[in-house]
């Protein structure tokens, strides 16, 4: 059967559900591996091609759709295929505020400016834990419960700085920076990083439990009006972001973007096993 829609739908699918994968779920490759295919045959299907009911039926587990989302819902009309799934409050049709915040912060146009990576702290014969002494080893996403970590961050150019662990397994975000790790909210260095050099620790713990856990690092060039953020944060262990904050936050970044004003979100996924 073909469906001369169906990269409409995946887009769809992509934009509501954002949030809750990393964003290597939504790649070609990801997809085509899922259904069971080659991506070459993969291409062809989603521009039209016929695709088999298996194939479907795959691509449903692999979105993770619930139960009373069968298979033939990709042969519906875009619309009746959008209505089902509001229907089953799929994704964004059925968020909370910092679900929504978190999709918009995800989508934001102006994400791909400067970089962020998580670098595996190599063993020495110092042991783990001091970067002083154990140098930084290649960028990785996939760590081991307990391993260690230093998150190197590139920015445009100085300003203000905010990093938040979106911890997904607990449906709850923290402010790494600014925090006892890393005080700093107004940045001069184009390369950072947390925890800084002046921190008492060197290296930050890798905590389960196990699953995709997702950082975002926030630039812009002048302070956010109005900042959430208790002036305790630079001082504490990273503490719990509300909903309701996160929500501002994402508010706030949302009218920074209409407003045409510089800012960057960067974004790095992780999984942790264990």
């Amino acid at each position: 059967m073909r469906i001369p829609d169906l990269r409409a739908k995946l887009e769809k699918l992509e934009f509501l559900l954002g949030h809750q994968f990393q964003s290597a779920h939504f790649l070609d490759k990801a997809i085509a591996a899922a259904i069971q295919i080659t991506p070459e045959a993969w291409a062809r299907k989603k521009g039209g091609m016929p695709i088999r009911p298996a194939e479907l039926t795959r691509l449903v587990l692999h979105y993770k759709l619930p139960r009373g989302v069968k298979p033939e819902v990709f042969l519906l009309p875009l619309d009746e295929f959008c209505a089902v799934l509001e229907q089953h409050k799929i994704g964004l049709f059925g968020p909370d505020d910092a679900q929504l915040a978190r999709q918009m912060m995800v989508q934001n146009p102006r994400s791909r400016y400067g970089g962020l990576r998580l670098l595996r702290v190599r063993a020495t014969r110092a042991g783990l834990g001091d970067a002083s002494e154990a140098e930084p080893g290649p960028a990785a996403e996939v760590f081991f419960t307990g391993q260690k970590t230093v998150i190197e961050i590139a920015v445009p150019k100085p300003g203000y700085l905010l990093v938040i662990n979106d911890q997904i397994p607990f449906g709850e975000a923290t402010c790494l920076v600014p925090s006892v790790f890393a005080q700093y909210l107004s940045i001069s260095k184009p390369v950072l990083r947390v925890p800084e050099a002046n921190s008492r620790r060197r290296t930050l713990d890798v905590m389960g439990p196990p699953g995709w856990y997702r950082i975002f690092a926030i630039w812009t060039p002048t302070p956010l009006s109005d900042l959430w953020l208790d002036a305790e944060f630079a001082n504490t262990q990273p503490q719990k972001i509300s909903d309701t904050a996160l929500k501002h936050l994402a508010g706030q970044l949302l009218e920074h973007n209409q407003n045409g004003q510089e800012m960057s979100i960067m974004i790095a996924d992780y999984r942790v096993t264990e």
